[in-house]
């Protein structure tokens, strides 16, 4: 019996509040780090990011399992307090070291929480009000992520680079208090079984290999043995997963819901679409502070309308989702970011032209809200109750994958000191990445597409 679904979403939402803020204020504060750790390279530093995707993507199915045994309520309200708990060890680590374990210390925290609490939802509303319920989920998140750099531009110019970190702790505790009073636990999605936890391990140190050697392969070089070994050795054990997971009777990736044809297009796009969102999302930063020279101030300013953009479309693109089914607009969303960073892309220079910068910025910031919007019905369409943690597990460890080869990527691109011309490749990235994603969106099939009829 579903009740409160409305008060669970609200609680969740707020919970989602200090991983969304802290995903998007992670950006600003990687310029302010350059000043306060000089010693260390640009490559260095891109491990306090992308530490977090990391580790976050090899856990999350974990904690989606994790959550099915011990309870949704239960695990979220835990993973709420760890996160809360590596916001304090990031926030007053002194050395990058300590930042990098504080910051895998809240990826442990998210993946506990995320799944759990986007089945949470999912439980709590009927499936023909889903599409609004993620629609709010997704504008929650986004509404923190888009008052992460112009809060993280306030707060690290003023307070300094720890405190925004330390800023969402109070939330973090607060929400979990609240939540384990009004969640509601779903005793029938418990299981006695746990996946295999070597297959935690393959991801973790597969796809690390992998990032290791994209981030340093600009002072090692390509030809390089160290960055060859690396590469080659991380696709291996990436591979070796892949099999372990075919074999195993609990599996870290449950690669059976990919014989599910909706949920493939739509797990793969995560992944491909992380790539393009994140790698934006760091150069648009980098642009206002390296090429048009912005204070953090200004720069988290400029940079907040196009997370607002996101999140005040997820309502809107959840309606759209119940009404016409999620694949359109997914698709919809997909080609309209492809296509304004085109024209961002040919359009800005190094001169400053503030008009154009927020009208294509909160253009895309369309594009990308009704993407996220859609896609995570999209990828449980079809599939049971009992399904959603593990599918939502799958999700977001394919999401962070490409998150972290997006900064990666990007890090390799720019440099220790980008000029204009070097932010050219990398919207060559994530243009490309978006025309990837509309075509793999446009291999999903959904049951009520091209229909106005509400879903069964």
């Amino acid at each position: 019996m579903r009740r409160r679904p409305w008060t669970t979403l609200a609680v969740v939402v707020m919970a989602t509040f200090q991983v969304a803020m802290t995903l998007s204020v992670v950006f600003v504060v990687f310029v302010d780090l350059d000043d306060y750790f000089p010693e260390a390279s640009s490559a260095q530093l891109s491990w306090a990011i992308n530490a977090f995707s990391i580790v976050l993507a090899s856990t999350v199915v974990l904690g989606s399992a994790v959550a099915d045994r011990y309870g949704r309520k239960r695990v979220a309200v835990s993973g709420s307090l760890v996160f809360a708990l590596g916001s304090i060890i990031a926030g007053t680590a002194p050395n990058i070291a300590v930042l990098i374990l504080g910051r895998c210390v809240q990826a442990l925290g998210a993946a506990a929480y995320g799944p759990a609490s986007l089945a949470l939802v999912l439980d709590a509303f009927p499936f023909e009000r889903r599409g609004i319920a993620i629609g709010v989920f997704t504008m929650g998140g986004a509404f923190a992520a888009g008052s992460g750099p112009a809060l993280g531009g306030v707060i690290v110019d003023n307070l300094g680079w720890r405190w925004a970190f330390l800023v969402v702790v109070p939330i973090g505790i607060i929400a979990a208090a609240i939540g384990a009073a009004v969640w509601e636990e779903s005793e029938e999605t418990k299981t006695d079984r746990l996946p295999d936890p070597l297959g935690s391990v393959l991801i973790l140190t597969g796809v690390g290999l992998v990032v290791l050697a994209v981030v340093q392969s600009k002072s090692w070089g390509w030809a390089d043995v160290r960055t060859a070994l690396s590469a080659l050795a991380g696709i291996a054990l990436v591979g070796a997963l892949l099999r372990r997971s075919g074999r195993h009777a609990r599996p870290t990736l449950d690669l059976s819901l990919f014989r599910h044809p909706t949920f493939r297009a739509g797990s793969a796009s995560f992944c491909v679409f992380a790539m393009s969102f994140f790698s934006m999302t760091f150069a648009a930063v980098l642009y206002l502070t390296e090429v048009w020279e912005y204070d953090l101030d200004a720069a988290g300013l400029l940079a907040a309308p196009f997370f607002l953009a996101t999140g005040v479309t997820g309502p809107f693109a959840g309606r759209l989702v119940d009404r016409f089914g999620p694949r359109p607009v997914a698709l919809t969303g997909t080609i309209v970011w492809a296509t304004v960073i085109t024209v961002l892309a040919v359009t800005i220079g190094e001169e400053r032209n503030i008009g154009v910068w927020l009208t294509l910025l909160v253009t895309a910031g369309v594009g990308s809200g009704l993407y996220w919007g859609a896609a995570p019905t999209l990828s449980v369409e079809g599939l049971d109750g009992p399904r959603f943690a593990a599918a939502s597990g799958i999700n977001q460890t394919l999401q962070n994958v490409g998150s972290a080869f997006a900064i990666a990527i990007a890090i390799t691109l720019l440099g220790d000191d980008p000029s204009r011309s070097d932010f050219t490749p990398v919207f060559v990235v994530v243009v490309l990445a978006g025309i990837v994603t509309a075509l793999t969106v446009s291999t999903a099939s959904s049951r009520q597409e091209g229909s106005s009829v509400t879903r069964p």
